[in-house]
């Protein structure tokens, strides 16, 4: 009988052997920004924080490009908001005529930044915004920006392997009570890390308990997050693991991986999003555009390459006949695994069933 392969990608999962690595500082590189930052249990727990510690007359501008759960705090909070325009060609666009235009006599405007990928973003305006860095929290490189941000915030799972946690750098004072942690989510995303965890030495014996871990415990977490709507403190074990997490070595992995597939991955019907890996940028994965997604994602996960999927949809709010081009990508983007876990041999795999695909 055929063993089944370890599989490549799927959600982080809990790493036990972190427990016992030295302590460190943590967020050195934020903190030459903002002096102060608070611990939550998710983004989005950081995001409806600041939210509100701010004008309720605000107008925000998001972008096109974004999830449900972005734009879900500010409908809850009931905050007037726009969204202004991105495009791909094919690395994102941010379009500062259409923020400019849309922000032109609002009053208090504000402007949601998401640097996607990891990769970051020139802002040259002098209208306040907030940066999203869920995506570039590992991304140590000076930031072009007119204006210093009013607030710095990001979820801690999308790079780092942990059970939850989110993030908020701001300056002077904040209001509003951080409640304990979730502990019904914990538990759920607890016992699903360590299923992935083990199922790695031994993925014959855990095959059942890792198709529930991804088809039944990963969505409990979620639905368990969007109805707990206080604000709640990264665990304990989260907020000690954070501590000890080796940094260096993470970002020197994903940068090695991006980088082996940028300059070995050859496919006529696949172009990446990035045609080079800057300095000091930590990427979130190695996306690309297809025409061929549905044939090219079948072949891999039949190989048990799981790839990372970043919005499956567009939400209706972002009206398709306004902003087209947003409603195209989740058809043709495509993203490939490329971090800690994994080393050259894997991305080689990766590599060769891509283009056998």
């Amino acid at each position: 009988m055929k063993l089944k392969a370890i599989p490549i990608g799927s959600e982080y999962y809990f790493e036990p052997t972190f427990l016992f690595r030295k302590k460190r500082k943590l967020f050195e590189f934020w903190l030459n920004y903002f002096k102060n930052y608070k611990l939550f249990f998710s983004g989005r727990d950081a995001l409806r924080f600041l939210l509100k510690n701010l004008p309720e007359n605000n107008f925000y501008l998001l972008p096109s490009y974004t999830c449900y759960e972005v734009i879900r705090p500010f409908q809850e909070l009931k905050l007037s908001f726009d969204f202004y325009r991105v495009s791909f060609s094919p690395e994102p666009e941010i379009d500062f005529d259409d923020i400019l235009k849309k922000s032109r006599n609002k009053k208090n405007p504000v402007v949601i930044i998401i640097e996607y990928f990891g990769f970051p973003v020139i802002y040259p305006f002098d209208i306040p915004f907030i940066l999203d860095i869920s995506h570039s929290l590992l991304t140590f490189s000076k930031r072009n920006f007119k204006i210093k941000p009013l607030y710095i915030f990001g979820s801690l799972r999308k790079l780092l392997p942990l059970t939850d946690g989110g993030v908020l750098f701001y300056e002077g004072e904040v209001k509003d009570e951080i409640k304990k942690e979730n502990l019904k989510a914990l538990l759920i995303k607890l016992s699903a890390g360590l299923i992935r965890y083990f199922h790695n030495f031994v993925p014959e014996a855990t095959e059942f308990l890792y198709s529930f871990a991804y088809n039944t415990l990963d969505r409990k977490f979620e639905r368990e997050l969007t109805k707990d709507r206080n604000f709640k403190k990264i665990s304990l074990i989260t907020n000690y693991l954070l501590k000890r997490i080796p940094y260096d070595f993470i970002i020197n992995r994903r940068r090695e991986n991006f980088i082996f597939l940028l300059n070995n991955l050859k496919h006529e019907k696949i172009t990446p999003l990035f045609e080079e890996l800057p300095e000091n940028v930590t990427p979130l994965n190695f996306p690309f555009f297809t025409d061929e997604k549905k044939r090219i994602k079948e072949v891999l996960v039949k190989e048990r390459i799981f790839p990372p999927t970043l919005w499956s949809y567009i939400p209706p709010l972002i009206e398709k006949e306004k902003y087209p081009e947003v409603h195209q990508i989740p058809g043709k983007l495509l993203s490939l695994p490329c971090d800690h876990r994994y080393n050259l041999k894997h991305m080689k795999k990766i590599i060769k069933v891509v283009e056998n695909a």
